[in-house]
């Protein structure tokens, strides 16, 4: 089920990854931000600002740059982080965000705050006079530290004080011949240290901490339920009753996300929740007609019933919790 950006903000947690910016503002709330609570709860839908026009165009304010700049520039060092990313509208976008303490009251508070959001592509076909309809667009690091100078140049950012620099581990960005890391620190930002993003790295050694044979047997067992359920309405329609007549606040399995380790955790975490309806679901299952269905249901209830699984799901919830 895809995400309307018309519909209402929930305050639980929905079964469908609904975006960053939602689940940022649902992590504002749960922290006590009660204006916050009281505007999605009472303001009408036409003064949420939550539509990506909206947010775009907050982001190209001149007044929220020029204060943004202001502050950086207060700042004795700052470090330039960015990351890309494919959106909906298949744009390649290149966020760009700087990494600077701010002193309110005398007090150091670090600070993260997005300077461009820019679509890459455009902007290399805009430079080069190329587009993708002729030949292939190549993005090499000098490409990507180019745009990262030009954006914090029209900002005014001192380079001589940016101390560090955060992306990704692809060898565009952090190879230190020809990364755009490397490009940079060569060219105007020589104490520009290069380290590899910290949320990155963690999905990385997160993802090969699931490796050992019990752990991923367990993860291919919630994945084969989700699948399962998911992929049939007669299955999730019964599961939904079952749910519904025990009155469990979770309704649904979460799909596992093969680069996210965050929500890796809160879909064991639901598939946990969510277990024993399921297994009343499969035990139902079992008595219909269908061979397929009876083989399907007879298999899983016999592998959730595994001391291995249930050894390994209560082992992968709490290490995956620590982490």
């Amino acid at each position: 089920m895809k995400h309307d950006i018309r519909d209402a903000l929930t305050l639980e947690e929905p079964e469908n990854n609904d975006g960053n910016f939602r689940a940022l503002l649902r992590f504002r709330i749960a922290a006590g931000d009660k204006v916050l609570k009281n505007c999605y709860l009472i303001a009408s839908g036409n003064v949420q600002h939550m539509s990506p026009q909206v947010q775009n165009e907050l982001l190209a304010l001149d007044l929220l740059r020029d204060d943004l700049q202001a502050e950086v520039k207060r700042s004795s060092f700052w470090s330039l982080l960015c990351d890309e990313t494919t959106d909906r509208a298949k744009q390649e976008l290149l966020v760009i965000v700087v990494r600077y303490v701010s002193f309110s009251d005398g007090v150091p508070q670090v600070k993260e705050d997005p300077i461009y959001l820019t679509d890459s592509l455009k902007w290399l076909s805009n430079i080069t006079g190329s587009k993708a309809t002729e030949k292939e667009m190549k993005f090499p690091g000098v490409n990507i530290a180019d745009i990262l100078k030009d954006k914090c140049n029209q900002l005014g950012l001192d380079f001589q004080k940016c101390i560090g620099q955060g992306y990704d581990g692809a060898s565009s960005l952090s190879s230190k011949a020809v990364g755009a890391a490397a490009i940079i620190k060569q060219d105007v930002a020589p104490s520009a240290q290069y380290f590899h993003c910290m949320m990155h790295a963690f999905n990385l050694h997160a993802a090969q901490s699931v490796t050992l044979p019990l752990i991923r047997n367990c993860m291919d067992k919630v994945r084969e339920l989700s699948a399962f359920f998911n992929t049939s309405a007669k299955h999730h329609q019964l599961l939904q009753g079952v749910t519904e007549d025990e009155d469990s606040k979770v309704r649904n399995f979460r799909q596992l996300c093969n680069t996210r380790f965050v929500e890796w955790h809160e879909a064991i975490i639901t598939a946990l929740a969510i277990l024993p309806q399921a297994e009343v679901a499969l035990q139902k299952i079992a008595l219909w007609d269908s061979r397929e269905a009876i083989s399907a249901a007879d298999a899983m209830l016999h592998a959730v019933a595994n001391f291995t699984f249930i050894i390994s799901r209560q082992s992968l919830v709490k290490a995956s919790a620590i982490m």
